[in-house]
């Protein structure tokens, strides 16, 4: 019994060294991508997604390195500094390559954005009316939808038959007092401060 459980504890000694080993080789990987190497960018990403060159100077860049898809290693989640409706970006580290799970830079008036929970929020502003689109990705890059929460409290300008004021989760009609309780709790508590970015230089 004895032997067995030195056994057991030796290779739950190694299964942790190795996990901790694997978490940091996919922050230094990420680190190195975000810093300029794009060696470790894996063939054809570019190609697949938009992937500008964060070190040209054309615009100012900042990162942070967040846990997505529950695995226990790190992603690294890119915008635009100070404006994600501008650039965002999520990258994971995965067999010594670095693989883009997302690049968004087309709408102006939809932006995503991670909250300190691991979830990631999209949110859409148009018209007077503001969707919040809460997902989590899972460890194949896939994203799963958690909760849409969706507020208009002026008119819309171009249907004067759109309901106002208008509070929805999940597409039911809740109070005020109701949506925003939620939207604190689900987005508002989780939101990460200027201290959890870092500029890219």
């Amino acid at each position: 019994m004895e032997i067995l459980e030195q056994i057991t504890a030796i290779l739950i000694g190694a299964l942790i060294s190795a996990t901790c080993a694997t978490s940091g080789n996919a922050d230094e990987l990420l680190t190195r991508f975000i810093e300029g190497d794009v060696s470790v960018l894996e063939e054809n990403q570019k190609e697949e997604w938009f992937i500008p060159d964060f070190n040209d100077g054309s615009f100012e860049y900042e990162y942070t390195l967040l846990d997505l898809d529950g695995d226990g290693e790190n992603e690294m989640i890119v915008q635009m500094k100070d404006e994600p409706q501008g650039f965002s970006a999520v990258f994971n580290a995965e067999r010594d390559k670095v693989y883009c799970w997302g690049s968004d830079s087309v709408e102006m008036n939809c932006f995503e954005y991670p909250l300190d929970n691991g979830m990631m929020v999209s949110e859409y502003d148009y018209d007077g009316a503001v969707s919040y689109s809460i997902y989590a990705y899972d460890t194949t890059g896939e994203a799963k939808h958690i909760s849409l929460l969706f507020i208009r409290e002026v008119p819309a300008s171009n249907n004067a038959a759109v309901k106002y004021p208008d509070y929805r989760i999940d597409d039911k009609e809740v109070t005020k007092e109701e949506f925003g309780k939620e939207l604190k709790a689900a987005i508002g508590d989780h939101r990460l401060d200027r201290t959890s970015w870092i500029l890219v230089k």
